[in-house]
C-alpha cells in the first residue's frame, strides 16, 4: 500500500495543514501527529477517520 509521490506532495493535514509522512497503512502529520488511514492506496482524510495515539 503506497500513496503515489505526486499525491503525497499535495496532501496536507486537515487540522494544521502540515505535510504528511507515510507509515505502513497510515499517513501521519509531521507537526501535530494526527493519523489518517490508507485503504487500498487511497488516503481517508476525513475528521471522523483520523486519530492521535494516546500515551507517550
Amino acid at each position: 500500500m503506497a500513496v503515489p509521490d505526486e499525491l503525497m506532495e499535495i496532501l496536507r493535514c486537515i487540522e494544521c495543514h502540515s505535510q504528511l509522512d507515510q507509515r505502513d497503512a497510515e499517513l501521519v502529520c509531521r507537526e501535530c501527529g494526527l493519523h489518517f488511514p490508507v485503504e487500498g492506496d487511497i488516503p481517508v482524510m476525513l475528521p471522523e477517520s483520523s486519530y492521535r495515539p494516546e500515551g507517550p
